[in-house]
């Protein structure tokens, strides 16, 4: 009998091998670990032998969720893959922070001490660990064996790559701009006319940088044709807006596979505006450069830009990317070495101990009763994951729901095999299994 690990992932390119990471740790030691898409996950949880929920962010409208797992006698925590990059911390604070939801919460990791002080406002201060963010074990030199395999196999196939990463979701969702802001209302993250207000001044941001960077991109492509320009758009994006890009030039693709940690490895450059990535960028020590050609102090932090060159208009990107890709990193190599302290206060993993070794060391604490989940139960649940599998199936590819494709979008499959090729890159004495128990939910134990 084992101790039971929840595991959900919502964008599988941002978060899923992190927490793969954590996932083959925690079953080396003996637990019984269930990871597979958010929406499967917590629609099989109940059904499931009791235990550590690892949890997401904690807004208002995750109350229930919570309150529901802490009535069924379930340990629980939270964490933010959002919390680095961030507004104001009072915007911050009231979009995606919730004393309520805080309240059913056991443990809430946090990115570094910046986020740990805010996060303490709004809860009971014994709860908030700091632990630093997964995606960032895998970016430490330690671990960058992990991804070589497959950066290896982008460089082949694509030559000199440069990374494009797009980050406009507000202005340029998947939905559109007007349901976003229709579905942050209905998830109670919009709350008030202050909120709307906000929110559309921040597209406002967005529209202007977004239209610079489609404009940015077609005089890259032609000032440098013997690199690969790479444009990687958000999980929530809408990736028309990019197609004449690519179709004008042949040496732009557009590409939303593969971890983005991946990509970044693989390129000589990556070309950002107010994104975690480029903070991802500072640990994996990828060359940076942001574009802003515009900027609005209210409602964007300066945090995402400190390890980056920055350019202001598209002369100056390409003079700067020129002296990147020649080689010439003396000016950014000042940039780094200067931003190296300042970041530990936001992201305390850049070294020492790895995030998954705090986590599991603060899991350990919970005291749960083990519990076997027996063949029969296990079958009937297994059946009964079949069905919905099947009604989600008709939900999305017959009746066209746009909820359905939406998390489609963001993480559309996950396979057996997948997970053991990833956890062949991570060598340990413990023989691990994994086995598929619902439609991309796979249960990972110790043989």
């Amino acid at each position: 009998m084992a101790k039971w690990l929840y595991i959900p992932v919502e964008v599988k390119v941002r978060e899923l091998q992190s927490k793969l990471l954590l996932a083959k740790h925690a079953a080396a030691i003996g637990y019984s670990v269930i990871i597979g898409r958010k929406s499967e996950l917590l629609d099989a949880l109940p059904h499931l032998p009791k235990g550590i929920f690892f949890g997401l962010w904690v807004p208002r409208n995750f109350k229930a969720l919570y309150k529901n797992l802490k009535d069924r006698n379930f340990a629980t925590t939270g964490l933010d893959e959002e919390g680095l990059v961030t507004f104001s911390e009072e915007i911050y604070a009231n979009f995606r922070l919730s004393s309520e939801t805080l309240l059913y919460v056991d443990q809430f990791f946090a990115w570094g001490k910046y986020q740990a002080d805010i996060v303490e406002k709004y809860c009971d201060k014994e709860k908030i660990k700091i632990t630093g963010n997964l995606r960032f074990d895998l970016l430490r030199p330690e671990l960058r064996h992990i991804l070589s395999k497959d950066s290896a196999a982008l460089k082949k196939k694509y030559g000199r790559i440069v990374l494009i990463v797009s980050s406009f979701a507000f202005s340029n969702h998947f939905s559109g701009a007007e349901a976003y802001i229709k579905a942050q209302k209905k998830s109670k993250i919009i709350n008030t006319p202050e909120d709307e207000a906000f929110f559309r001044r921040y597209m406002h941001l967005q529209d202007k940088n977004f239209q610079g960077f489609l404009e940015a991109v077609p005089r890259l492509a032609k000032e440098f044709p013997d690199h690969t320009f790479v444009i990687r758009p958000h999980p929530a994006e809408n990736t028309k807006a990019w197609e004449k890009c690519k179709n004008d030039f042949k040496n732009v693709i557009i590409e939303s596979s593969d971890n983005i940690q991946t990509w970044m490895f693989a390129s000589e450059c990556i070309l950002h505006h107010f994104c975690t990535t480029a903070l991802e960028a500072f640990a994996a020590n990828v060359p940076a450069i942001s574009l802003r050609t515009f900027k609005d102090s209210e409602v964007e932090s300066e945090l995402p830009y400190i390890g980056s060159l920055e350019s202001n208009d598209i002369d100056n990107l390409c003079f700067k990317m020129k002296e990147i890709l020649s080689g010439a990193h003396d000016e950014l190599t000042l940039i780094r070495k200067n931003a190296i302290i300042p970041l530990k206060n936001y992201i305390c993993n850049l070294d020492n101990k790895f995030c998954y070794e705090y986590i599991l060391d603060h899991l350990s604490k919970f005291k749960i009763k083990n519990v076997r989940f027996e063949k029969l139960i296990f079958f009937l649940f297994a059946q009964r994951q079949k069905i919905i599998s099947f009604l989600k199936y008709i939900k999305r590819n017959v009746l066209k729901q746009k909820a359905s494709a939406y998390i489609d979008h963001k993480f559309s499959t996950l396979t057996k095999s997948e997970i053991e090729e990833f956890f062949e890159q991570i060598p340990m004495t413990e023989k691990i299994h994994v086995k598929l128990i619902s439609s991309m939910c796979f249960m990972v134990v110790k043989e």
